[in-house]
Parts: C-alpha cells; sequence; structure tokens
C-alpha cells in the first residue's frame, strides 16, 4: 500500500530504528514540521502499520502453511518407504516360493526319468531275455509233407521226423541236416517174397540207392541219390537266427548327478539333462556330466525369472564337454538377480 503527500517544501526520511521506520518529516524553513502535513503524515503511519501488520500475519500463516506441508510430506514419505519395503519383501518372498517350486520341479522329473529308466532297463532286460531264447530255438511255423500241413502248436514247439520201413534218418547236428535213406529189404516188392537177398531183386530195389518215383519233402524232391536242403516252410523262406529279431533302439544306460541325469541309447546317442544356478548379467561356464563324441542338438532355457528382467541368455562355445553363457540386455531390469539355467544336449559317445 502507497500513497503521494504533495507539499512545496523540501521532504526527507527520518529514521532513528525500527520503530520509526515508514514515517515521514517535513520541515519548514525554520526546521519545525508544518502543520498542515501532520494529519497526513499520521494517516500515512496507519496505513503502513497495518500494512506490515498484515504482512506479519499473512507470513506466519504461511510459515505455519509451510511446516504443514513438510509434515504432511515427511508422513507421507514414511508411508511410500514403508510400502516399498513390504513390496520389497513381497517380491524377495515370492522369488523364494518360486525358486522352491523349480527346484521342486527340477527334482521331481529327475525322479520321474529315473523311475522310468529303470523300467525300461527292465523292459529291455526282459525283451532281451525274450530274444535270447528265440536265438537258442530252432522255430517253424508250419510244414508241408505230401500235401498234409504240420503246424506248430507253440513258439517253443517241436517238430519230429520219424523213419518209416526201410528208412533211415541220419541227424547232423553240426550242419543241422538231416539226411533221410533207405535200409533193408523193401517188403512190398514183388521180387522180394521169394528172392533170399536184396542182391538178387532186379529193377531199383536190388540196391534201394534211388527211389523209382521221386518224393517231395516240403516241396523240395527227393529221390534217395542224395540230400536236400529245406529253405522254405508253407512257402516262405526260412530265417536265419539274426533275422528273427528286427532290433529297436532303446536305453542301455543311465546316471545322474546332484545337478544332472543322463541316459545311453542302443545306438550310441548320449541324452543328458542338467541345470546350474547363475547371476543374470554374468558371463559363465558348464560342463558336461560326460564328454560327447559330437553334439546333435543343445537347447537352454533361463528358469525363475519372476521378476521385470531386460535380459536374455544367450550360449556361447557349445563343445563336447560343455558350455560358456552370456547375456543380451534389453535395458537393466533384472541385473544381479539369482536364477537357474536348464539344459538338455543330445549327442553320440562310443557304443
Amino acid at each position: 500500500m502507497s500513497r503521494t503527500v504533495n507539499v512545496n517544501e523540501e521532504i526527507i526520511v527520518v529514521s532513528h530504528g525500527e520503530e520509526d521506520t515508514g514515517k515521514l518529516a517535513m520541515l519548514g524553513a525554520n526546521g519545525k514540521f508544518h502543520k498542515s502535513v501532520i494529519p497526513e503524515i499520521e494517516d500515512l503511519q496507519e496505513q503502513v502499520t497495518e500494512e506490515i501488520t498484515e504482512r506479519t500475519e499473512a507470513d506466519k500463516q504461511l510459515q505455519s502453511n509451510i511446516d504443514a506441508e513438510t509434515s504432511a510430506r515427511i508422513s507421507a514419505d514414511q508411508q511410500l518407504q514403508g510400502n516399498i519395503e513390504a513390496e520389497v519383501t513381497a517380491r524377495v518372498a515370492a522369488d523364494q516360493d518360486l525358486q522352491n517350486q523349480v527346484t521342486a520341479e527340477i527334482t521331481a522329473r529327475l525322479n520321474a526319468d529315473e523311475v522310468e529308466s529303470t523300467a525300461r532297463v527292465s523292459a529291455d532286460q526282459n525283451l532281451q531275455e525274450q530274444v535270447d531264447v528265440l536265438n537258442n530255438k530252432n522255430a517253424f511255423s508250419n510244414v508241408v509233407v505230401n500235401g498234409i500241413t504240420i503246424q506248430a502248436d507253440s513258439q517253443e514247439d517241436t517238430i519230429e521226423l520219424e523213419a518209416g520201413t526201410n528208412i533211415e534218418l541220419t541227424a547232423d547236428t553240426a550242419n543241422e541236416k538231416v539226411t533221410i535213406a533207405v535200409t533193408g529189404k523193401v517188403a512190398s516188392a514183388e521180387q522180394a517174397d521169394s528172392a533170399t537177398t536184396a542182391e538178387s531183386c532186379t529193377g531199383n530195389a536190388a540196391t534201394a540207392a534211388k527211389l523209382e518215383t521221386a518224393r517231395n519233402i516240403n516241396g523240395v524232391a527227393f529221390d534217395g541219390t542224395g540230400d536236400i536242403t529245406i529253405t522254405q516252410v508253407n512257402g516262405k523262406t526260412i530265417a536265419t537266427t539274426d533275422q528273427i529279431f528286427d532290433q529297436k533302439i532303446y536305453i542301455v544306460g543311465s546316471g545322474s548327478g546332484s545337478d544332472s541325469y543322463w541316459r545311453k541309447w542302443s545306438n550310441g546317442d548320449m541324452e543328458i539333462f542338467g541345470y546350474t544356478a547363475a547371476v543374470v548379467g554374468t558371463v559363465g561356464a558348464v560342463s558336461f556330466p560326460i564328454t560327447l563324441n559330437e553334439v546333435k542338438m543343445f537347447l537352454p532355457s533361463q528358469v525363475g525369472a519372476g521378476w521385470a528382467n531386460g535380459y536374455t541368455l544367450r550360449p556361447i562355445d557349445v563343445t563336447t564337454t560343455g558350455f560358456s553363457y552370456n547375456w543380451d540386455a534389453f535395458n537393466t531390469e533384472g541385473l544381479g538377480k539369482s536364477c537357474m539355467i536348464a539344459y538338455h544336449v543330445i549327442g553320440t559317445v562310443t557304443v
């Protein structure tokens, strides 16, 4: 607030301390106040005093508002800090719970794989025993003799050859064959009734070295002059021992460690499952529990990122003994966080 007082004489400001601030005095020629300006001076002084009082009250109110705002902000900051600490605690607990779930899942899968491997090894052993039984058996399905089919009743059935009159059977176990020959006198020959010896008979029956009419044995003509070889039974080729079983690929061995499980296949393939602890953004290396001859397939994955993560796992230098890894970063979120790296590798080993 301001006000101008117009006078003819010179106006000066006289200050004797804080209580005199703003007072105006007009001096005349004799150095005294002119009475005509005294009311104006007093009115101006009152206005200045009121202005100072109002400003003092406003300053006090402003300071009170500032103090209240400061107190409210301090309280809000404390509440925000409490909320942040509670959120951090909750996220740490959630990350730990997730890590426990991942560990439990990996353990369960390793146990399940071990149970399955044990069951498969047992099944393979049982199958191998059956194969061994088949390898030690001379199997047949059907045998046709003079148009009559003799059918096996079981997989381990035995066919028996019985010698008839004047027929001699000689078994050759070393060469796995049977020799069929004519022996003695032929009772049905006309000459045999009156002859005293077989040599006195005439015709083919005199020596019995050859049948007059050849007979078919399983489709092969036999006249007694030589051995015959049976290669088919009921129109089908007799299989050799190594053709009886068409071998399939199966597990021949397995094992596990604290952080890995492996299984070896009959074709020479080796399959490895494993995991390792890692820190996001930190370079590391992992060794396979078994050294491979070559790597056919390698599949890594990051496990346990239950938080904002700006990093992607990047495997490098995959060899027959292990691999190294690094990270591709989109931003710095997740840097320094603990996680798990799981991997699945298929390669070959010497059978």
